[in-house]
């Protein structure tokens, strides 16, 4: 996690990859298959819910999706430009 410049949240380093999906929920994202490192795509918005409330419970954290605003407060900041799945802690 790195603390966003300007703002009072961390962003996780990367976006959520397969194997950080399995290691979660137990079972590949999608059908895709063969790139652990790869970024988890083709997911609904139920199945990202799914995955944030089953992480918060194994952590004891309280991960959830950037909102609107920190997202642009994250490309302004220069911490991110691709697009995924990112955590906010």
């Amino acid at each position: 996690m790195v603390l966003v410049k300007g703002g009072n949240f961390y962003l996780s380093q990367s976006t959520v990859t397969y194997a950080q999906w399995r290691m979660v929920v137990g079972s590949n994202a999608s059908s895709f298959d063969g790139c652990d490192e790869c970024p988890v795509e083709k997911v609904s918005q139920v199945d990202i819910q799914e995955f944030l409330k089953m992480l918060n419970v194994q952590s004891g954290r309280k991960y959830r999706l950037l909102n609107e605003a920190e997202w642009e407060l994250a490309v302004v900041a220069g911490a991110r430009k691709d697009l995924g799945i990112w955590l906010v802690l």
